[in-house]
């Protein structure tokens, strides 16, 4: 990814950030509801929402895992 896409990678999850957007689930999970949006969301934007739900899920996700392989 160049600067400039980086650039406006951060910039896309910050104002989905600022806007609430990433909301922890019952379940402990992140999840991403946008609500309504002023535009559209393209192919590029939603890879990079679905990296940051990874990103923010990723500990988690390893408490889970951890856990039923903890208590098979």
């Amino acid at each position: 990814m160049n600067e400039r896409s980086e650039e406006q990678r951060k910039r896309c999850i910050k104002v989905h950030e600022d806007r609430g957007d990433f909301v922890v689930e019952i379940d402990g999970f992140v999840k991403f509801s946008p609500g309504e949006l002023p535009g559209f969301l393209e192919a590029h934007h939603l890879r990079w929402i679905a990296d940051e739900l990874d990103a923010k899920n990723k500990d988690w996700n390893k408490n889970i895992d951890e856990y039923f392989k903890e208590n098979e």
